[in-house]
This record gives C-alpha cells, structure tokens and sequence, in this order.
C-alpha cells in the first residue's frame, strides 16, 4: 500500500515547481480533480446544484463557473461550505488511486485541510507558507489556515524540494 503524503498551501505552482523532477510519484492534484470533477454530468456539478441551487447551472448541465466563484469567493464560510460539498468526493478519488497505483508514494496538493479528519488518511503532511497574492487572497488565506495539527512548514520551494527528494 502507497504512502500518502500532502503538500498544503495554496501555492500551487510553486508545489507543482517543487515536484517537478521527482520520479516514481502518483501526484494528485486537487486542483485539477476539482477541475474534473466539476464537468457537465459529473458528480460534483450534480452536487453543487442540488447543495447550491440550479441557479448554478446552465440548461445543458454545465456549471455557471463565474458566477459560482464569485458567490463562493464573497465569504469564506461559503468558500468552505463548498469543499465541504466537493471534498468527499475527491477522497474517494483519491482512495481509488491509493488502491490502483503500482507507485510506493502518493502526493496530494491541497489549498488546505478544511475537514481534518483526512489527517488521519495521510502519512506526512507539510505546509507551504508562501504569500497569498490576488483580490481573493484575504478570504483564501482565512479559509485555508494551517491547521495546529501540522507542524511541517516550508516557507521556500527550495527547502520543499529538499523534503520531497528526501522521501
């Protein structure tokens, strides 16, 4: 069975930058699951109209993304009403891989634990305390504080690359 270990903050380029010539990996990127997840006849754009309201998607199924955003960026209590509603399913992707991959490590970037009970799932978690830039950096930074739970901070992707090369 696959380690899992997380990389939270919401730098996610920087993340991606960090991992970039580590080999023998299975990344998930919650990003990019969300991304997909979220996709005309998927189950979290089911999900986002029937928590949300079908004000939310358009006639053929697909998600009135702008407006989404803009409702759940206006408060971070929303913003986090919002993976409250996303994220069991994006554990249960990653289960799915955890169960599939022939890889020994798993990397998860996350913008950050708002349910810790996932803690539990995980092997090592660090946070990536990189500044938050943007009109939404404000709610995005209340929203995903790093839980007292983890005490691994990096504030450099040089000293995270190190962490991920010493795994």
């Amino acid at each position: 069975m696959p380690k899992i270990y997380a990389i939270l903050g919401v730098a996610r380029d920087a993340k991606l930058e960090a991992l970039a010539n580590v080999k023998d990996i299975a990344i998930f990127d919650f990003q990019t699951e969300l991304d997909k997840l979220l996709e005309v006849g998927q189950e979290g754009c089911r999900q986002i109209g029937n928590y949300f309201g079908e004000e939310y998607l358009k006639k053929d199924g697909s998600l009135r993304a702008k407006k989404l955003w803009k409702f759940v960026m206006s408060d971070f209590h929303k913003l986090r009403i919002f993976y409250h509603v996303v994220e069991p399913i994006l554990l249960n992707q990653l289960q799915n891989l955890k169960d599939s991959t022939t890889y020994e490590k798993i990397i998860v970037l996350m913008p950050g634990l708002l349910n810790t009970t996932i803690l539990n799932k995980l092997d090592l978690v660090f946070y990536l305390d990189l500044p938050i830039v943007g009109p939404e950096s404000d709610i995005v930074s209340r929203a995903f504080l790093k839980p007292k739970e983890v005490t691994n901070v990096v504030k450099s992707i040089a000293t995270l690359k190190e962490q991920v090369e010493s795994w």
